[in-house]
C-alpha cells in the first residue's frame, strides 16, 4: 500500500518553511496492503476471515458447519469480510434470471472467478460448504499470520508477509501453480467420482457422488437429484507448522431444469436420504502419539421438513494431526441414498467397498 507522508506546515510572515516528513506504514491487515516495493496489491475484497489459534480453528469448523444461512451471515459480518459462499449466492440469483445470449456473456464475464458452466450447469470452483464459508471471493483466509488459498483441489499457503505471492493464482489451477520459495501446496481434497448410474457399485474413492435423472420432459422441469459422500482436509497453520483434520462431508440436493436454455439450476425441494453409512480411516492422538484407526459413521435417516436446496452432514473424523504429511482418505466402505419430491419416490444409491 503507498505510504502515507504527514506534512507539516509553518507559515511564517514572510517565508514558508516546509518540515521532515514524517513516514508512517500503515499495519498489515490484508493481503491488498503492501510495502511499495512489494507487487501490485489484491482489491479490497482481499478482506478475509481470522482464526489465531488452532482450537479457535477447531471450535469454530465444527460451529459454521452447522449453521443456517441467516448464522452464516452474521458471522461474516463479525468477521468484516464477505465470503465466497455470499457471492456464489449471488452469481446463483443472476443466474437463474438469464435469458439471452447477450445476458449470459455478461454473467459469464462477472463470475468467472466463482464458477464455471458445465453441460448447462453451474459448477461452483470450490464445492464443500466448510471452504465455501470462511474464504473470501479470492479463496483466501489466514490462521495465525499465515494465509490460505484455494486452488482446484489443492490449498496454497504462505506467511502472511508474502501474500503478495498468492496474486494471480486462480482457483481453478490448483498444482499447475509455480512453487517459489515460501509457497506450500498440498492437497486438501480428492477429485470427485460422479457416477452417471443412479444404482451402482463402484471401487471407494475420496469422493463418491452418484445422481439421479427424471426425465419429465426432455428439457423444462426435468429433475435430478444428487447424493454426495465426500472426504477432505481442514487446514490450519501456525508457527508449530500444518495441522491436518480430516473431515466427511455428506450431502443432498436437487437440479430442476428450466429458463430458455433448458439449463440446470438448483431448485428448492423436499430431500430425503436413507441408510447413510461408512467406514474410512483416520488418526488418533493419544499419549503424544500419532496412531492410525479406522471410524464407522452412520447417519439418521433424513426428511425435510421444509423445502430446501440441500441437507449436509459435515464431521470431523477422529483426531488432527500435525505436520503430517497426509491426504484425503478414500472410504473403504459407504452406502448412501438419495432422493427429492421431484423425483417421484425414485433414488440415487451408492455402494463402494
Amino acid at each position: 500500500m503507498p505510504r502515507k507522508f504527514l506534512i507539516l506546515k509553518v507559515l511564517n510572515m514572510k517565508k514558508i518553511y516546509f518540515s521532515v516528513f514524517f513516514a508512517s506504514l500503515i499495519a498489515v491487515l490484508s493481503c491488498n496492503e503492501q510495502a511499495d516495493n512489494q507487487p501490485e496489491p489484491f482489491s479490497a475484497s482481499s478482506a478475509m476471515a481470522r482464526f489465531s489459534s488452532a482450537d479457535e480453528f477447531k471450535t469454530m469448523t465444527d460451529k459454521i458447519v452447522s449453521m443456517t444461512d441467516s448464522e452464516l451471515d452474521q458471522w461474516e459480518k463479525s468477521k468484516s469480510f464477505v465470503s465466497y459462499r455470499t457471492v456464489l449466492k449471488e452469481a446463483i440469483a443472476v443466474w437463474q434470471q438469464v435469458e439471452s445470449e447477450e445476458a449470459q456473456t455478461s454473467f459469464i464475464k462477472k463470475y468467472h472467478d466463482i464458477v464455471k458452466i458445465e453441460n448447462d450447469e453451474l459448477v461452483p470452483l470450490i464445492s464443500l460448504a466448510f471452504y465455501q464459508a470462511i474464504v473470501n471471493r479470492e479463496g483466501m483466509y489466514e490462521t495465525a499470520g499465515f494465509v490460505h488459498k484455494i486452488s482446484g483441489d489443492f490449498i496454497i499457503t504462505v506467511d502472511k508477509k508474502e501474500c503478495a505471492k498468492l496474486k494471480g493464482i486462480t482457483l481453478q489451477q490448483g498444482n499447475k501453480v509455480t512453487i517459489e520459495k515460501g509457497v506450500r501446496v498440498a492437497q486438501y481434497t480428492g477429485q470427485a467420482k460422479n457416477i452417471e448410474l443412479s444404482r451402482t457399485n463402484a471401487a471407494c474413492s475420496p469422493e463418491m457422488v452418484v445422481s439421479y435423472f427424471y426425465n419429465d420432459t426432455n428439457c423444462r422441469h426435468d429433475r435430478r437429484v444428487f447424493m454426495s459422500v465426500r472426504s477432505y482436509l481442514a487446514r490450519f497453520t501456525n508457527y508449530e507448522g500444518d495441522w491436518w483434520q480430516p473431515r466427511v462431508e455428506t450431502k443432498v440436493y436437487g437440479h430442476v431444469r428450466t429458463s430458455t436454455f433448458c439449463r440446470w439450476e438448483t431448485y428448492m425441494t423436499t430431500l430425503y436420504w436413507k441408510g447413510v453409512s461408512y467406514d474410512i480411516n483416520g488418526w488418533r492422538f493419544a499419549n503424544n502419539t500419532i496412531t492410525p484407526a479406522s471410524f464407522s459413521v452412520s447417519l439418521p435417516d433424513y426428511t425435510s421438513k421444509i423445502d430446501e436446496f440441500h441437507h449436509t452432514d459435515d464431521r470431523a473424523i477422529g483426531d488432527r494431526v500435525l505436520n503430517h504429511n497426509i491426504s484425503p482418505a478414500a472410504f473403504t466402505r459407504l452406502h448412501a441414498e438419495g432422493s427429492s419430491r421431484g423425483v417421484h419416490g425414485n433414488w440415487a444409491v451408492v455402494d463402494c467397498q
